[in-house]
């Protein structure tokens, strides 16, 4: 192994361990859910707020006929779809931001909308 090899194992290692602590700080975890937003079309059909210990459902009507969404505290699922393959009835819950529900068929979207409890950082 010649020098320059080696230089380049290194190199690859060091980016490595970098993207291992850096992807983390990058990541949703530490914004604050605030809402529910269900978008139909491209436009927002229902805004749910979130209440920690309350449960609800609700049935929304698309063009190809309704779906159901069930919220449970911090989380959220299709419950129940007309779809074909119900892939976003499959999705399950999902609880963190970042998150989606997508059925291409109904063309709707299920995400949280979230804020960082932080509004600058300064050096």
């Amino acid at each position: 192994m010649t020098r320059a090899d080696k230089l380049l194992i290194a190199f690859i290692l060091l980016i490595a361990v970098a993207g291992y602590f850096l992807v983390p700080l990058l990541s949703d975890e530490g914004l604050e859910k605030t809402n529910i937003i269900i978008k139909m079309k491209g436009q927002v059909v229902k805004t749910v707020p979130i209440e920690e210990n309350k449960k609800s459902a609700f049935t929304l009507r698309g063009d190809k006929g309704p779906f159901t969404v069930e919220v449970d505290g911090g989380r959220v699922r299709m419950v129940e779809s007309t779809c074909p393959d119900k892939i976003c009835v499959k999705r399950g819950w999902i609880s963190n931001p970042g998150e989606t529900i997508i059925c291409v068929p109904y063309e709707v979207i299920i995400y949280f909308d979230a804020r960082s409890p932080v509004d600058a950082v300064t050096g």
